[in-house]
């Protein structure tokens, strides 16, 4: 992930609410990202749909309860929030990686060309092209979506075919490679966003 961001705050429970509001408070672009659908975390669990719940804050108690003020103080400030998104990668470079709802359980690995693993090729050259609406979207935030959805689409051909793994992955748009170590490449125009991506479908050890 790369963006206009100052911080990205990974978590959205107690620490990672105060922390995200107070950066956003203090001027900077503040991205927050959580796994659960809303903020509050484990101590705070759904705490905005329970707040008005007195039988469930009577048996919480106040501690519970206090939770509102924290998870109303994020949605105030300018942070950006991207719930039902989880962490998976994060470089050394500071780019973030994401996934959303799920749809990367994990059991596939990625590797761009030029590092990781060779492993056994099961199927070589496999290609996945995607493009996403960017009207009214900055560059970065429809260049994230769509590069996720192409590697969401990687994955899927990786489980079908057998294979733990997707090496030797280049950007393909319009079938023309590039290969970096670090980077992917994207297409963004005023109204749709593109991501290609060529990788081979492999089992490593």
């Amino acid at each position: 992930m790369s963006g206009p961001w100052d911080a990205i705050v990974i978590g959205a429970g107690p620490a990672g609410m105060t922390a995200a509001a107070t950066l956003a408070e203090g001027g900077a672009r503040t991205l927050v990202i959580d796994e659960q659908p809303a903020p509050g975390g484990q101590i705070y669990r759904a705490i905005e749909r329970n707040v008005d719940n007195a039988t469930l804050s009577a048996v919480l108690g106040p501690d519970y309860a206090a939770g509102a003020a924290l998870a109303a103080r994020l949605r105030a400030s300018t942070a950006e929030s991207r719930f039902d998104t989880s962490v998976w990668r994060i470089d050394a470079d500071g780019t973030v990686w994401t996934k959303a709802a799920g749809k990367i359980d994990g059991s596939v690995k990625f590797y761009l060309a030029g590092t990781g693993p060779k492993g056994k090729v099961l199927e070589a050259g496999v290609v996945t092209n995607r493009k996403t609406n960017a009207f009214a979207k900055k560059d970065a935030e429809a260049c994230l979506w769509v590069a996720q959805s192409a590697v969401i689409a990687l994955h899927e051909a990786a489980k079908k075919a057998g294979a733990n793994a997707v090496t030797n992955i280049v950007s393909y748009y319009r079938k023309n490679e590039y290969s970096s170590k670090t980077d992917y490449e994207c297409h963004a125009g005023a109204m749709v966003a593109g991501v290609a991506l060529r990788g081979d479908l492999s089992v490593i050890k």
